[in-house]
């Protein structure tokens, strides 16, 4: 084992290596998710699902959408991250972060909250993370909404999409 968390609740990035059938499917991974997705109870879980830590090599991690949906202050959310980080690091874990893509009301057009409106926590989070991944604390940075990953060396942004991502 090493993988804890299911095709629902795995984000994306793992979903889409399940789904392609990649290899990295088989990496031992320790993927914190709650039924809320929220930072605010991953940081502060450390019962059974320690063990994941344990066999894992890999730290992938959603962006905190739904605490930021919950409208929870963005240095709030950060000081989760700390907990998280400082675990992951105890185990020596790879971690790959993504930051936190837009969301919008039913019509598809207008922000849930002001949380999510410019300059609103969203935005701040998303700041914070790539300053924490430039600082060394994050390995990979993933960035769904222009279509980049932040690369190793904490510098070079990686452009998949040929600069097309306007979210």
């Amino acid at each position: 084992g090493g993988f804890t968390g299911a095709g629902t609740n795995g984000g994306f990035a793992l979903r889409g290596t399940w789904s392609n059938g990649s290899p990295a499917r088989k990496l031992p991974i320790a993927l914190y998710a709650r039924a809320s997705g929220m930072w605010s109870e991953i940081a502060d879980s450390n019962s059974r699902r320690e063990r994941a830590w344990q066999n894992a090599r890999i730290l992938l991690l959603d962006g905190p959408t739904n605490d930021v949906q919950a409208a929870i202050a963005s240095a709030a959310i950060m000081a989760k991250w700390d907990k998280i980080r400082a675990r992951a690091d105890a185990h020596g874990l790879f971690k790959i972060v993504s930051l936190v893509a837009p969301r919008t009301n039913g019509t598809n057009t207008a922000p849930l909250l002001p949380a999510w409106a410019t300059g609103g926590i969203r935005d701040q989070v998303n700041a914070a993370l790539i300053a924490r991944w430039q600082a060394g604390e994050i390995d990979m940075l993933i960035d769904p909404n222009l279509g980049r990953i932040g690369m190793p060396d904490n510098a070079t942004w990686d452009d998949r999409d040929a600069g097309s991502g306007t979210l």
